[in-house]
């Protein structure tokens, strides 16, 4: 099975706050604690069944092969795991349709259509509806070869590939020489995402002049410190100088072939990719939504397919979306009516807790209250280079290898994380959202092959929810902290609102300018989100959509429940659901509902 595109996106869960100013039980301990009940288990399954568990497992193994980095990311110990990488690569960008992973794709959905569904264990066959439709989604998707965005203002490989490399963690001297190696790849990598550029262009598919404006300055960012301080230099001397299983000697020979690939290789490839970049302005042929591409709106609707994991259509959609919309400016002015002092004292808010340690082991102790229990989890949390402040989101997620839990990372963005909202960001990346959904999913020991797939919708959906939830842990002033739940709910709406608005009935950005005007903001706050979701269409659908589908079915579930509703009953069933489309998500609830009638 061919992920192409999709594993490296996987690594990062970045979070962008919009404020119109701007996304895994040890898992060795919790396997190892389960290893004679799992060996009973394989006895007693059927023959098809044992096929279907090598049958995924082969999968995993072909995907995560592919290339190294996406192999040390989700593994610690690949050899372990069965799988030894002969070769080191930094992978590939084709410029044009991948032929073969499309006959990959196609032969694995085959080969899984294949199996008999109804001879499958339950965990199997929702294994199974996942990941069938997840390979029809990777099908489709090589319909449209040059219409993904690579130097996406978020998304982009100029702003992750050097934070993805950073982070490259070094757990035996192998990892120090194919991290090195992969160093010596960068300038072929960036040179076929050159040529992938050039494909858009010459398609009539390049990205607009101010895109590529955003993209350059983003290289810039990370080329503004090419000494010591360079992201790449100084994690890499920190991580080699804390590796205890060789010399000072060696270490300072590594610290070397560092330094000459990064200025040598590295450097030089990343302003050949920016002075890419910048000579293929003025070729781009579209300057709005992607609906007016050929096939666009089908093409947004994949990509809502993908973003959302939604199974509602574009406009029902946008109708949740501008429902909660109005719902959440009345529900402003009614607050602010009813306390003329609500206002000063949002505006001149000083929150009473902004360590992030502090933060996150408040968020911990009281999410207890409405979140099913967890063995403590290992997190560091670091902070982004300064160089990088403009370029990066104000924090995310680092996903820990599939076999070890003890990598889990967040890093917070100083410059654009003010104190304010230091609460509901580690609520959103730490606990209880990514950081604990990745850690109480890896609890549930899932198939392998659903940890390398990515649902967005579900993933950011929950962060958002929770986040929005958090609110009522707050220790400060609860009134201030409902206006700023609503605040941070319309800003989330707006953004949504705008995606579908440009990218499938192709309003122009004097129309945007209109709608934000209305609602009291500026025509700067329209000319960058305008930007932004035409960059990345459906980037703010897969944090909003995916919390107003939490919403609506804990609204359902209450509902048909009444007093037999449990809040963490209800997470539960989500959360050991796993990430998926919302379709099974549904299903997942519609059975608990059901069973607690």
């Amino acid at each position: 099975m061919k992920f192409t595109k999709r594993l490296l996106s996987l690594l990062l869960s970045l979070l962008l706050a919009f404020s119109l100013s701007g996304c895994k039980t040890s898992t060795e301990q919790g396997k190892s604690g389960q290893t004679s009940q799992k060996t009973g288990q394989e006895q007693s399954k059927t023959e098809e069944q044992k096929q279907f568990d090598k049958f995924l497992d082969r999968q995993v193994k072909e995907t995560l092969s592919q290339n190294t980095l996406n192999l040390h990311y989700q593994l610690k110990d690949p050899e372990k795991y069965g799988i030894k990488q002969e070769k080191v690569s930094i992978g590939h960008i084709s410029p044009g349709q991948d032929k073969k992973a499309l006959k990959e794709n196609k032969k694995t959905a085959e080969e899984l259509s294949g199996f008999k569904r109804s001879s499958l264990t339950g965990k199997q066959k929702l294994t199974y509806d996942i990941l069938e439709d997840y390979l029809s989604m990777l099908i489709e998707e090589s319909q449209y070869p040059l219409y993904d965005n690579i130097i996406g203002e978020v998304s982009g490989i100029q702003s992750n590939l050097p934070v993805t490399l950073a982070e490259y963690q070094f757990y035996r001297e192998k990892d120090i020489k194919d991290y090195l190696t992969l160093l010596s790849q960068v300038t072929g990598y960036l040179q076929e995402a050159g040529e992938y550029l050039k494909a858009q262009s010459k398609a009539g598919l390049y990205v607009t002049d101010g895109a590529a404006d955003t993209a350059a300055k983003q290289i810039d960012d990370f080329l503004k410190e090419s000494g010591e301080k360079n992201i790449l230099s100084a994690t890499f001397k920190e991580r080699v100088n804390d590796f205890s299983g060789i010399s000072k000697e060696q270490k300072t020979t590594y610290n070397k072939q560092n330094k000459k690939l990064l200025k040598q290789s590295v450097y030089p490839a990343f302003r050949s990719f920016k002075k890419t970049i910048l000579s293929l302005k003025g070729t781009g042929k579209n300057s709005g939504g992607v609906c007016n591409l050929k096939n666009g709106k089908k093409y947004y609707r994949l990509v809502l397919k993908e973003q959302t994991g939604t199974n509602k259509t574009v406009s029902q959609l946008l109708s949740s979306v501008t429902g909660r919309l109005q719902s959440s400016v009345k529900q402003m002015v009614n607050l602010i009516q009813g306390d003329e002092s609500l206002q000063k004292k949002f505006y001149n808010f000083d929150p009473v807790m902004t360590s992030p340690k502090k933060v996150l082991a408040d968020l911990e102790k009281k999410a207890k209250t409405d979140y099913p229990p967890l063995k403590k989890v290992h997190y560091k949390i670091k902070y982004v280079p300064k160089a990088l402040e403009d370029t990066l989101s104000p924090a995310f997620y680092m996903i820990p290898p599939i076999d070890d839990e003890t990598e889990n990372t967040i890093y917070i963005n100083k410059g654009s994380t003010d104190k304010s909202g230091i609460y509901n960001t580690l609520a959103h990346e730490g606990y209880p959202g990514h950081l604990y959904q990745n850690n109480y999913f890896l609890s549930t020991d899932p198939d392998d092959i659903r940890l390398i797939m990515d649902f967005p919708g579900y993933s950011e959906g929950w962060a958002s929810y929770v986040e929005m939830h958090a609110f009522d842990y707050a220790p400060y002033d609860k009134s201030v902290a409902k206006l700023k739940r609503i605040n941070d709910e319309i800003n989330m709406a707006i953004g949504s609102a705008v995606d579908i608005n440009v990218n499938y009935r192709g309003w122009t950005l004097d129309q945007i300018k209109d709608m934000l005007k209305e609602m009291g903001y500026g025509s700067s706050a329209a000319d960058q989100l305008y930007r932004l979701v035409s960059s990345e269409p459906g980037y703010y659908l897969k944090y909003y959509s995916g919390a107003l589908e939490f919403q609506e079915l804990r609204n359902k579930a209450s509902k048909e429940l009444g007093k037999k509703f449990q809040t963490k009953e209800f997470h539960k069933v989500i959360l050991e659901n796993g990430p998926s489309n919302f379709l099974q998500v549904r299903k997942a609830v519609e059975a608990y509902i059901e069973e607690n009638k």
